[in-house]
């Protein structure tokens, strides 16, 4: 392939319309892209582009703000220049819609002639087969403008990148960003500036104002510190006045607190043999309440006693009762023997013998049966007493508990006075008073506990030890306390023994 076949090739033919058609529109595009370009792609362009076509109004104007340097080169390009961008690309398709339209129009001749060819008559397909190399022939050429559009392509492309017009653009909006930016900074110093200029001002002023305001605060403030002073000096004296009385009370005091520290001395002896006289009455109380232990033993004694003697009469009487049984049984036996030794003597002494029997009979069983009812009233008698011995019994352990229960309350009432005669020394009197009053109504109390008692004679003397032992309690103390620890003992310890001393009723035993 020669040179000047590839310029044959290239340049279209006069004869096919489409082909002229197709190369001029691709020159034009290729010449209108050229000549725009250099036209308008200029500073000047630029500049208008940047001020939105009114130079004298910024407001509308782009900002370097507005995005990045990229985004501004986009912005401020013209239309000429957009059109550069994007022609490469259209000649192209340019190209290939002539080459694919030839290719159909050439499809569509071979089809005919192909429909229209009479295989039978061989002038008439040779002349269709010269037909169709004639269309092959020139099919060739329908690829021209698929080839122009390249060539199109290859030198916008090579003409862009001697001219650099996109280049030059990013440079002068980089420019014009830098001598935006220096402007803004000289603008913001000078605001700095000035701001700072008129901030020095004010504080200038508000100093002299300052000063002024504290000169004239300093000699109010002195004024009133000498005022201050002098009252100071008079608070002074009279501080020191009241502390010479105030010595003086305290030199009373110390008097009055060495009275007290003795009489407290003298209290605190007293108190202590009032704890060794409560002592000695705690252990008389002591051996009074092992008396009446022992008393309550005896009691118990006495009823086991007599539980003994209940079950000898009834023992008694069963035996009675089956003797009576026996001689009735035997005296009966002869009565039959007799009866029947005379059988047979004489047969009408029968009914008399008889009769006699039943009468005999009849006596013996009214005698058995007046045995019986006498042996039923005695054991009825012998359990109402027993009843009401043993109500009496439960009746006195009552009040004694109830003595108790108020010897505790009047001993938690002279507990009271004292701890009130402790913490308040110059009551002692009145606390005094009041444990003397409680104490006389208990050793009251305590004297009528032997009235109460009388049934129970075996625990007569141990009451009497109890109330004499009881007797010293008018210098009662602290000891106290621990007392009525023991009487509760005591009381739990006499509320068991009464419950275990309580008797129970026993059922008559049936005869039969």
């Amino acid at each position: 392939m020669s040179p000047g076949d590839i310029v044959s090739f290239l340049m279209p033919q006069l004869d096919d319309p489409l082909q002229l058609v197709f190369f001029s529109i691709i020159v034009f595009m290729m010449g209108l892209t050229i000549v725009s370009t250099h036209r308008h792609a200029q500073p000047a362009a630029w500049e208008r582009k940047w001020n939105r076509g009114t130079p004298d109004d910024t407001k509308d104007d782009l900002d370097i703000e507005h995005g990045s340097v990229t985004d501004l080169w986009h912005a401020v390009a013209t239309s000429p220049e957009k059109l550069a961008e994007i022609m490469p690309g259209l000649l192209l398709v340019v190209g290939l819609l002539g080459t694919f339209l030839g290719l159909g129009m050439a499809l569509n001749h071979a089809s005919s002639i192909l429909g229209q060819a009479d295989l039978a008559d061989a002038g008439a397909a040779a002349s269709s087969m010269q037909n169709l190399l004639g269309m092959l022939q020139g099919l060739g050429t329908k690829f021209k403008t698929s080839t122009w559009g390249i060539l199109g392509f290859v030198l916008l492309k090579i003409w862009s990148e001697v001219t650099r017009f996109e280049e030059k653009r990013l440079t002068w909006v980089i420019g014009k960003v830098k001598a935006e930016l220096e402007h803004r900074k000289h603008a913001k110093a000078a605001a700095d500036q000035a701001k700072q200029d008129v901030l020095f001002s004010n504080i200038g002023r508000v100093a002299t104002k300052i000063v002024d305001g504290m000169s004239t605060q300093f000699a109010t403030l002195i004024k009133s510190d000498q005022q201050l002073h002098l009252q100071t000096l008079q608070q002074l004296n009279s501080l020191e006045q009241v502390s010479q009385g105030v010595r003086a009370e305290l030199e009373q005091v110390r008097a009055e607190s060495q009275a007290t520290r003795v009489a407290m001395s003298d209290f605190t002896q007293g108190t202590q043999h009032v704890v060794e006289s409560m002592g000695q009455a705690a252990q008389r109380m002591a051996d009074g309440a092992d008396k009446v232990g022992a008393g309550a033993e005896q009691l118990l004694d006495a009823i086991r006693t007599f539980e003994r003697q209940f079950k000898d009469v009834l023992d008694n009487v069963r035996l009675d009762l089956g003797k009576a049984i026996q001689d009735m049984s035997a005296q009966a036996r002869d009565t039959l023997e007799r009866g029947s030794a005379q059988l047979g003597d004489a047969t009408r002494e029968i009914s008399t013998a008889l009769g006699e029997l039943s009468k005999d009979t009849k006596e013996t069983m009214g005698e058995v049966r007046n045995s019986i009812g006498q042996s039923l009233d005695i054991q009825n008698t012998t359990s109402r007493k027993f009843i009401v011995t043993s109500d009496a019994l439960t009746e006195n352990i009552q009040a004694t508990t109830s003595i108790v229960n108020n010897m505790a309350d009047s001993i938690k009432e002279g507990l009271d006075s004292v701890a009130s005669a402790t913490l308040r020394t110059k009551n002692v009197a009145t606390a005094a008073t009041k444990s003397s009053e409680s104490t006389e109504r208990l050793v009251a109390q305590l004297q009528s506990l032997p009235e109460s008692l009388k049934p129970l004679t075996s625990l007569a003397d141990e009451q009497k030890s109890l109330v004499a032992a009881l007797a010293p309690v008018s210098g009662i103390a602290e000891v106290q306390r621990r007392m009525l620890d023991l009487l509760q003992a005591m009381q739990a310890e006499r509320t068991a023994a009464a419950a275990a001393a309580a008797p129970t009723q026993p059922e008559p035993t049936p005869i039969g």
